[in-house]
């Protein structure tokens, strides 16, 4: 079923997130760092996602994180999964939409399986939460980005019923400094605050001070930089 073939999905790109390692690759010696189960590749000049090719062609090295090739297997099989299927139908039985389960399990290239007008970009799960919001708990920037895409006008900025909106849940998973990029795709900026107090975290706190609060620091000093 898909909702397992998602949980594997989620489940292997914490295996891999943290593995770092220096490969040569085609002649080019660079620093390899996973990100939530996507490859970085980092130099002096670049920061980007490698494709899935590239991460085939990695997988087949010695010095690839474990996991990597389940990982990239699960994915295929996911997709496989959304071709037999009709998606837009599909409820998990904790009444999220695929859409929510597919933007937290942090795979940017599965949300693909479902279409871009399907109903489950517009709707909020029993939590109050959207799928804007699963995006941005999976410090993915590639994952809002492709979320923010296929949901209408005005579901960015909405809040869940703690009264965070994306942006908040962004701040306090962390993620690498350039999701701060990714914020300026929401309806509400790092300054937005909160509407309700939830946990440790008080009524009227802004996304800058969520990610203090936390210790994402260069996430917070990146979200200050936004214009």
């Amino acid at each position: 079923m898909i909702w397992e073939a998602l949980e594997r999905v989620k489940t292997l790109k914490f295996k891999v997130n943290g593995w770092e390692a220096v490969g040569d690759m085609e002649g080019d010696t660079a620093t390899y760092r996973a990100v939530f189960g996507r490859i970085h590749y980092k130099d002096s000049s670049r920061d980007y996602y490698l494709k899935p090719g590239e991460l085939k062609q990695i997988a087949k090295l010695d010095w690839a994180p474990p996991g990597l090739t389940e990982y990239l297997e699960a994915c295929n099989g996911v997709l496989a999964l959304g071709k037999e299927l009709d998606t837009d139908a599909l409820i998990h039985e904790d009444g999220r939409h695929l859409a929510h389960v597919l933007a937290e399990a942090g795979e940017a290239r599965l949300v693909g399986i479902l279409g871009k007008r399907a109903s489950g970009w517009a709707s909020k799960c029993p939590g109050g939460a959207y799928a804007t919001h699963y995006a941005a708990m999976s410090c993915r920037p590639d994952m809002v980005d492709e979320v923010v895409k296929r949901c209408p006008k005005g579901v960015t900025d909405k809040v869940d019923k703690n009264g965070w909106a994306a942006i908040h849940y962004l701040a306090k998973a962390g993620g690498p400094p350039s999701m701060a990029k990714a914020v300026d795709l929401y309806g509400t900026g790092p300054k937005a605050k909160t509407r309700k107090d939830n946990g440790e975290i008080p009524k009227g706190s802004t996304a800058i001070e969520i990610a203090e609060h936390f210790g994402h620091r260069e996430l917070a000093a990146a979200m200050k930089a936004l214009k």
